[in-house]
This record gives structure tokens, C-alpha cells and sequence, in this order.
């Protein structure tokens, strides 16, 4: 008697240990997935941005050369963003420059 409780314990013990080993490859899967996931996720939010970046780099470094001379106008303080006008020599050499008076005449003239 003792040994038929045994055996049937021993099968029950058995059929559990299947049961959590098949649940457990699920969730082993499962993971791998969401691992697989949150890469790809990654991988398609920043790619693009980076991408982004390396192509419009060009652009935006020259229209800031165009806008040199403008923002060469205005010198900021250490102390916050409050706008110095530069001396006088260096406000005429700014104004003398061909650029910034091209640039004035066609945003004027728009």
C-alpha cells in the first residue's frame, strides 16, 4: 500500500514538474521576445533620429553662417542673456559688412 502511494505521488510530482517546465520555455520565450522588442523599439526611435541629425548638420551650420553677422551684432553677457550692443568700432565694422546689408535688404524688402 505504501508503495502505490509513493508510485502516485511520484507520477503526480512528475506531471507537475512537466507542467512548470513547459510553462517555464513559455515564459523563457516570452521574454526573449520583449528582449527582442525593446531593441527593435530602440533601434527605430533613434536610428532615424541620428540619421536625422547627420543629414540636416550641413544645413543648419550654413544658415547659421548666413546669420553670423546678425548674431555678431549682439554680444551676450556672462550674467544672463541681456544684450550688449557692441562699441561703436565694432558695431561700424559689423554694419560695414556686405553680407549683413544684403541680408537686412532682403528681409526688409519681404
Amino acid at each position: 500500500m505504501i508503495d502505490e502511494e509513493l508510485k502516485a505521488l511520484i507520477l503526480q510530482n512528475k506531471e507537475t514538474l512537466e507542467s512548470l517546465e513547459d510553462r517555464l520555455i513559455k515564459i523563457q520565450r516570452k521574454l526573449m521576445w520583449h528582449t527582442v522588442g525593446g531593441i527593435l523599439k530602440v533601434v527605430l526611435i533613434v536610428g532615424p533620429l541620428v540619421v536625422g541629425v547627420i543629414y540636416v548638420l550641413p544645413f543648419v551650420r550654413e544658415y547659421f553662417s548666413v546669420l553670423e553677422p546678425v548674431f555678431n551684432f549682439f554680444k551676450f553677457s556672462a550674467g544672463g542673456l541681456n544684450g550688449e550692443v557692441l562699441n561703436s568700432s565694432d558695431t561700424a565694422a559689423v554694419l560695414g559688412d556686405e553680407r549683413l546689408r544684403v541680408l537686412l535688404e532682403q528681409y526688409c524688402n519681404n
